[in-house]
């Protein structure tokens, strides 16, 4: 017995320790594995993010030097070309710009300035390869390390060709910045202390070695080099991370293109050196999780053995009593103390010995009794015996059958209906009493359409043979009215080849719809940025730009109402109205508004999005109340556009719904976008206006020659972009076209006064003379880098369709069309307009003579247009003729 009960209590004990220790180990192993490897992988994500944001810096400051030599290289056509224009700019950049170790120019002819601070002068300095690089390239070059002629000290530089007002090369710009100023540009500080950096030229060649030296012979593609193993990965993509084994050991590298010459920094980490630093970091974490672990299994150990102890004594006990009652001892008594379940099992052994000691004794008598009944039972037991194996067989199988399918159809997490030949429900599922809410008593023997409606196609349709299997997506209502959104089957019921019966199984997806509605909805969101962006980004018309945003955000939004509206130039506080989208668009006040005083400035004054709710007596304005009336517009969302802390305007939009942090969100940061889009189509314009104005600033010096001719330049201007807008041209055509026809006969500047206001006819020389006025103006405007289009067309306004024109008698198709519009433009002012040779005819004898030369002097298609814009729009035309502002752009 005592063998027996140290071998219970040894089981009970080793079976706690090992469900106590053996968990904790392996949680106490996994989680040092897991941070472990958790801090290679943060390590290394770390290295790389480092040497990429440290690359990115290098390409940031090379690249602001790449563009400071741009800038400077751009300036040179403006400030002449002889030494004393020359030489003080050059310094005067070189003071401007520290960075730079010196700054000169070499020109074509081999010369350079400035020439005054040179300590070995040469004869031909075009011989140069800094010289020679750039001139080839055309283009800005980053030259590799070199000894500067200028200061002798060991630099790099950049190298940039200049032009004049052609495109011919006129000399190379060159800036040397010192190997010094330069590592100092890149950082030689290093992200760990294993890493090393490499600069390399798109040959491979090592160029700079970060931290010490460098060297001018190896190459990535060198067998005994340690970048070998990845060189042609590094070679031939822009940037990457890499690891690789070289020399024996692993390495990790980064890198990427960091300047225009295709330079590239390469940074190289030993894997196994900063893998040491991290068992050096673990070793606290080791110590402290193996403190753990021994203070764990020692009260693991304690525990299993009190615990052991408080459940193997009751039961041994417990044991030793229930033997004695197994052999035959009735009256034995099992006593045990405390309140405990060993007791309540104590004593319902104690009941049990007293049962089994009643029931012995009428067994014993019963015993008698089924001695007789049992030999009459034998014989008739022999004979049921074969059938009532064979049912026994089959009701086994039926119940098993009949059980397993029951307890699918009501385990089962999809809805399962059955309905019979009356469309009434005979058996739900439990999935079906849970998720609409009803019990199974409620819903059976109700009609099928109490929980779909009219949706349910009805048992008579059903017979049908295509209805066999039924895919079905219908709305199906709970018990407290809600509806819920349910997708399934149905298939028909058949016995004996006779439709009894249909039954349905369904799936609650109303969240999957939900959440497929909110995908959706992000997803045109997320189209919406798309197209806003391709409007914004595609166009400079701040019209065109504020009348796509409106659209897109009305529709994603679904907005009653959109409108944009931006600050007065003249006066910050007055909102104008520039683009607006929505409903009852006849009832919104057109009028600039004191974003002081009116609710829409609310969100300029606090620089934030503002959500104002409309509600009965506090309408900001009567358009808003319709929109509340009559579009169930509920909400005034207002978003600023603020740009460099200036609030530069507000849009506002009327949704019918609160809106949620997701539209808010959505709003907010098209704001942003659009905030940058608008300021800089503000500037465009600005520039563009101080531009033409600038144009027509030159053509009032000829006019001022010729009194007859005044304004005749900017009508002609006005005359041809109407003509070139009825006929559909492009707005940058039209542009086109205005400058050209202000421009066109400031050739008249090289022309004699005598010639030009000559009260009569012109002698054969004079008209001769006259004829040379679109070659001067050609020659004048070419200079002021205007688009090559608009330069042919001032130089052909007199070529004639018939080719009798002149500078060059070109004929039909040869003609520009902006040149052609421009000649019929031009005749059109001058026959309606007071000369020395005739007095101004009216615009319909001018119209019929402009028709009367259709095809020999005139382009037909140009003619056809001007006839129809004095048909339709006649009062266009005498706008113009009275010379009244018009804006066509």
């Amino acid at each position: 017995m005592g063998s027996l009960l140290n071998s219970f209590k040894l089981k009970l004990l080793i079976s706690f320790l090992i469900a106590a220790i053996c968990p904790f180990a392996a949680s106490l192993a996994l989680t040092y594995y897991t941070a472990d490897l958790k801090m290679q992988t943060d390590f290394k994500n770390m290295n790389h993010t480092y040497a990429q944001s440290r690359m990115e810096k290098i390409r940031l400051t090379l690249g602001n030097q790449e563009q400071t030599l741009r800038t400077i290289a751009k300036a040179y056509p403006y400030i002449g070309t002889s030494i004393n224009d020359t030489t003080p700019y050059l310094k005067e950049q070189l003071a401007a710009n520290p960075q730079f170790l010196n700054l000169f120019l070499i020109q074509s002819d081999g010369t350079i300035q400035p020439h005054d601070v040179l300590t070995k002068p040469l004869k031909d300095y075009s011989k140069l390869s800094s010289y020679a690089s750039a001139a080839r390239r055309n283009g800005l070059t980053w030259l590799e390390p070199y000894t500067d002629i200028v200061s002798g000290k060991r630099c790099v530089g950049l190298a940039m060709p200049v032009t004049g007002a052609g495109t011919q090369i006129e000399g190379v710009l060159i800036a040397n910045i010192s190997i010094e100023n330069f590592l100092k540009m890149l950082g030689t500080e290093k992200g760990q202390d294993q890493a090393q950096a490499y600069i390399i030229n798109p040959s491979g060649d090592i160029r700079l070695a970060l931290g010490g030296g460098y060297n001018t012979t190896a190459n990535l593609r060198d067998g005994d080099f340690i970048l070998e193993p990845v060189a042609d990965v590094v070679m031939y993509m822009n940037e990457g991370y890499r690891e690789f084994e070289s020399a024996g050991r692993r390495w990790i590298s980064v890198f990427s293109v960091i300047n225009a010459s295709g330079w590239k920094i390469v940074t190289l980490t030993d894997v196994d050196s900063f893998y040491n630093g991290l068992h050096v970091v673990n070793k606290d974490t080791k110590l402290l999780l193996l403190y753990l672990g021994i203070a764990s299994v020692l009260f693991a150990i304690l525990a299993s053995f009190v615990l052991s102890h408080s459940i193997s004594e009751p039961l041994v006990a417990l044991k030793n009593r229930a033997k004695a009652i197994a052999a035959g001892n009735l009256d034995s008594r099992i006593d045990m103390p405390g309140v405990n379940e060993i007791r309540e099992l104590a004593e319902a052994f104690n009941v049990m010995s007293l049962n089994l000691k009643k029931t012995y004794v009428e067994l014993l008598k019963r015993t008698e009794e089924l001695n007789v009944n049992n030999e009459q039972m034998q014989q008739a037991n022999l004979e049921l015996e074969a059938s009532y194996e064979q049912l026994e067989a089959t009701m086994v199988q039926l119940n098993e059958s009949e059980e397993k399918h029951r307890l699918l159809l009501h385990n089962i997490s999809d809805m399962v209906f059955v309905a019979n030949s009356e469309d009434r429900l005979v058996y739900v599922n439990s999935s079906a009493e849970k998720i609409l809410g009803y019990e199974e008593r409620e819903l059976i023997g109700k009609p099928v359409s109490s929980i779909m409606e009219s949706s349910y196609p009805g048992f008579r349709e059903l017979l049908d043979a295509k209805y066999d299997y039924y895919v079905y997506r219908k709305e199906l209502t709970k018990k407290d009215g809600s509806r819920i959104l349910a997708e399934g089957s149905m298939k028909r019921v058949m016995e004996e080849d006779r439709v009894v019966g249909i039954q349905a199984i369904a799936r609650d997806v109303t969240q999957r719809k939900v959440m497929e509605d909110q995908l959706q909805k992000k997803y045109e969101e997320l189209q919406a940025l798309i197209r806003i962006s391709k409007a914004v980004t595609s166009t400079m018309d701040l019209t065109s730009v504020l009348n796509g945003v409106v659209s897109q955000v009305a529709s994603i939004s679904d907005a009653v109402m959109c409108t944009i509206r931006l600050t007065d130039e003249k006066n910050p506080y007055l909102l104008n109205l520039k683009a607006a989208k929505g409903e009852n668009l006849e009832g919104l006040n057109m009028n600039p508004k004191d974003s002081r005083y009116d609710p829409i400035g609310l969100a300029l004054r606090k620089g934030r999005t503002e959500v104002i709710e409309l509600r009965e007596g506090g309408f900001p304005d009567e358009y808003m109340e319709r929109l509340y009336r009559e579009a169930q517009g509920k909400y005034l969302i207002m978003i600023p556009f603020i740009v460099k802390s200036k609030a530069i305007g507000v849009m506002s939009t009327v949704v019918k719904k609160l809106p949620g942090p997701d539209q808010i969100e959505f709003l907010n940061l098209l704001s942003n976008n659009l905030a940058v889009a608008i300021d800089n189509a503000i500037v465009y314009d600005n520039l563009k206006r101080a531009y033409l104005q600038t144009v027509q600033s030159l053509v009032s010096v000829v006019e001022a020659k010729d009194v007859y001719t005044e304004s005749h330049s900017v009508r002609v201007a006005k005359y041809a972009s109407f003509i070139a807008s009825e006929m559909n041209y492009t707005k940058g055509f039209v542009e086109d076209i205005w400058v050209a026809g202000v421009l066109h006969d400031i050739g008249k500047i090289g022309i004699s006064d005598a010639i030009l206001n000559k009260n009569g006819p012109l002698t054969a020389e004079e008209y001769e003379v006259v004829k040379q006025h679109p070659d001067i103006a050609y020659r004048i405007v070419s200079k002021i880098g205007l688009d090559e289009d608009i330069l042919r067309a001032i130089r052909y306004h007199h070529e004639r369709y018939d080719g009798t024109g002149y500078p060059e008698r070109l004929t039909a198709a040869e003609i520009p069309m902006m040149s052609a519009i421009i000649s019929v433009a031009d005749a059109f002012d001058a026959i309606t307009s007071d000369r020395p040779y005739h007095h101004a005819k009216s615009m319909r004898q001018g119209i019929s003579e402009i028709i009367h030369n259709k095809g020999t002097q005139f382009h037909p298609q140009v003619v056809d247009a001007v006839e129809a814009v004095f048909r339709m729009k006649p009062e266009v035309l005498e706008r113009i003729y009275r010379n009244e502002e018009i804006e066509f752009f």
